[in-house]
């Protein structure tokens, strides 16, 4: 539908309702942004000025909750919906006008963060290995004890449903959308160099340190996601045993990779974090600024790995809890580099 054939709230009726109304808000250029009031996710509602349009970047995708301004102002302030279309188009449009259709897409600005679509139903829910023992059971064993080698109890570990493969002979991290297995990743608890019976002798075989189930959904989902459910912070890391290592801050999360992709970022962004400490691997210093710039509007603090720690990973559960929430804030536009 064009723009201007779209029935709009009249702006200066929709200001003054919504400055009348006694709900608490921000104001943006561009929007009134709210604590939705079905998610209870703060500054997670915006109601568009121009577009004369709401959207809650949390329910959105899960319960339809975006439309009409109408709608989110009934639930917002618990007034009947005639009261409300009265009050935003007049009283002759409220009667000719019910529903408002109107093309989010259309509309969306640079004023919020865009509804990416975070959809999981193209991922098929996944079910551990039979060779995948929890880490209480008599085959983990050796699993426990390369955890706790490099640091990690079994009981925190096992907050994690961290598995042992013992046909991988590899340490199994869970990836976990709510109650969704949608994928896991191998990591090898042995030496990644063996020998194997050749026709002239031993040979030398190497297998990789880390695998991935197939067809994770890794560019919209991060490891430990649940992690986030009611969480004040995030930690951002990029590996699962440099997250695991931040359990205490909370809100600790892995990308399983260098690079952290814009539906990433909307997971962040939409659990409703205050505050995210990146603790990205060295190497990706140089891609601090662009992740920066798309978390704007949530505070963003550099974690710096004391010497001689390479990584969290590296470091024990309370000198690594003591380096994140010792981070310093960022700011965009200037450049930061992980210094040895």
């Amino acid at each position: 539908m064009e723009a201007s054939r779209r029935r709009k709230a009249d702006p200066v009726r929709l200001e003054a309702f919504i400055r009348e109304c006694g709900a608490s808000f921000k104001t943006t250029s561009k929007s009134w942004v709210f604590t939705c009031p079905k998610c209870r996710k703060v500054d997670k509602l915006y109601i568009y000025r121009d577009a004369s349009s709401f959207i809650c970047f949390v329910c959105a995708e899960d319960r339809g909750f975006k439309g009409a301004p109408e709608y989110g102002l009934k639930e917002i302030t618990g007034l009947p919906l005639p009261e409300i279309r009265k009050a935003l188009y007049g009283a002759e449009q409220a009667k000719a006008g019910e529903k408002l259709l109107i093309d989010l897409r259309d509309d969306m600005d640079d004023d919020g963060p865009d509804p990416l679509d975070l959809s999981l139903d193209f991922a098929p829910d996944m079910v551990w290995p039979l060779h995948c023992y929890p880490l209480d059971s008599f085959d983990a064993k050796p699993g426990v004890k390369y955890l706790a080698g490099r640091g990690v109890p079994a009981d925190i570990a096992m907050e994690y449903d961290i598995r042992y493969s013992t046909e991988e002979r590899a340490i199994a991290f869970p990836v976990m959308v709510g109650e969704r297995l949608v994928g896991y990743q191998y990591r090898i608890t042995g030496p990644s160099q063996y020998m194997v019976k050749g026709p002239y002798g031993p040979e030398p075989r190497k297998r990789l340190k880390t695998r991935s189930s197939l067809d994770i959904p890794r560019d919209r989902v991060v490891m430990f996601q649940n992690r986030l459910e009611g969480a004040d912070a995030c930690v951002l890391c990029e590996g699962p045993v440099d997250a695991l290592k931040a359990h205490y801050v909370g809100g600790n999360v892995a990308t399983m990779g260098k690079a952290v992709s814009d539906k990433q970022v909307e997971v962040i962004r939409r659990s409703g974090v205050k505050r995210v400490y990146i603790a990205l691997d060295p190497d990706a210093a140089l891609d601090i600024n662009p992740l920066v710039s798309k978390l704007e509007g949530i505070e963003t603090r550099l974690v710096e790995i004391p010497a001689p720690y390479k990584d969290l990973g590296e470091m024990p559960l309370d000198i690594a809890t003591t380096a994140v929430l010792a981070a310093q804030q960022i700011r965009v536009g200037l450049m930061y580099f992980f210094l040895k």
